[in-house]
């Protein structure tokens, strides 16, 4: 998108209108993608398990960045490895590494919010 706007240079100004489509482009997707993620938040808080036990959680997470387009498999029973491969290498010509870790597990407690997506399981 960025590269659209600026190949619609016009005598070394941008369009306003250009700028203005780019960036309530990336506002509305930066919108959605709140959304998406808001739901899952919602969801695995809805359904919370236990450390090595998060099954429901664990294939949530697959089916989730499957449909992103990244590869992953399990790891240590119930945890989740995903693979983004990049195709820039590094300056030492190693492909390039970005590692990221979440905790997916719930704690052993008894909720007492009221909200919609409050644990549906006791305890």
């Amino acid at each position: 998108m960025f590269e659209e706007a600026m190949s619609e240079m016009t005598d070394g100004k941008m369009e306003s209108t250009v700028v203005e489509d780019t960036a309530f482009g990336l506002l509305g997707r930066a919108r959605e993608l709140a959304e998406w993620v808001r739901g899952l938040r919602e969801e695995f808080h809805a359904h919370p398990e236990l450390g090595f036990a998060e099954i429901r959680t664990s294939r949530r997470v697959r089916e989730e960045l499957e449909k992103l387009g990244i590869s992953c498999r399990i790891v240590a029973r119930t945890g989740v490895l995903g693979l983004l491969e990049g195709t820039a290498p590094s300056s030492s010509g190693a492909p390039r590494v970005v590692a990221l870790r979440a905790d997916m597990d719930a704690l052993p407690i008894q909720e007492e919010n009221e909200v919609p997506y409050a644990s549906r399981t006791p305890g």
